[in-house]
């Protein structure tokens, strides 16, 4: 990276869920002070969980050469072998087998909007299918790639963004790309019977549509007044039916709304 350039986008990927629900955030979350903006112990296990998973990815360490080595400050664990790194592993390399070509940890530059980029966990090409995949060491909530609301299903904008980007960014890649796979890989979480992926199939043309939607909104974020939602870091206001803040993909995806959802019945994964 070259040192002039941030190291971190306001408008990137982790971010995509609450700009598109609301854009005022971007403010009030750069106005946190810094003794404020501590690294959390569940931070540096992901931290730490992802960098193992790319040395297993590349071969760089076994699994069992990673219990008990301290990557970032964290000490990998048996347990997280077993009941993260092996199972993460084990997908991966059933995905690559095929000779799959893929990018891994790759900076994916967002088209339209200024110093707006993030880093894709995995891009995987087989025949005309790309496969974009976020892995989530951690055991809270169950992430998913799509989540039902009412008569609409709400796509996981995170996802969405990564591949918008790395559309825009690996343009020979996507050449002749017929299928998009949306996925998140999550081993573990506080829902025991919780599957460890979650998929969902999207379009060219719904990738269109997220894109032209997300410089909506970062643009109306940058505006002298950006709309505030209800979200973390607005003051609570009572939920109208006509929002078009979905309620419940709120509590999962944080604010996601109707511009990055599709209608009940196609086909997902």
């Amino acid at each position: 990276m070259n040192a002039l350039e941030p190291a971190h986008s306001r408008f990137g990927g982790s971010s995509a869920a609450r700009v598109l629900g609301c854009p005022g955030s971007v403010r009030r979350v750069e106005q946190v002070p810094e003794h404020l903006r501590r690294t959390s112990s569940y931070a540096e296990r992901g931290t730490a969980m992802h960098s193992a998973t790319r040395l297993l990815i590349e071969r760089e360490r076994s699994l069992e050469d990673l219990v008990g080595e301290t990557i970032d400050d964290y000490t990998i664990t048996r347990d997280d072998v077993e009941n993260v790194l092996r199972p993460v592993l084990l997908y991966v390399e059933e995905l690559l087998d095929t000779g799959a070509e893929y990018y891994l940890e790759h900076r994916v530059v967002f088209p339209g909007i200024a110093d707006t980029f993030g880093t894709c966990d995995l891009i995987v090409r087989g025949g005309s299918t790309i496969h974009i995949i976020d892995f989530k060491t951690g055991a809270g909530v169950r992430v998913l790639a799509l989540y039902p609301d009412g008569d609409e299903d709400v796509l996981n904008a995170q996802l969405m963004f990564y591949a918008a980007a790395a559309r825009h960014s690996l343009p020979k890649f996507f050449t002749g790309v017929d299928e998009i796979k949306l996925t998140i890989l999550q081993p573990s979480s506080i829902e025991p019977d919780a599957v460890m992926e979650s998929s969902v199939k999207v379009t060219h043309a719904e990738l269109d549509a997220f894109e032209t939607a997300y410089c909506a909104r970062c643009k109306e974020a940058l505006a002298p007044a950006p709309r505030l939602q209800r979200c973390a870091f607005t003051v609570p206001v009572l939920h109208q039916k006509s929002s078009p803040v979905s309620s419940r993909s709120r509590s999962t995806t944080c604010c996601a709304i109707n511009i990055a959802s599709r209608a009940r019945g196609k086909p997902v994964a």
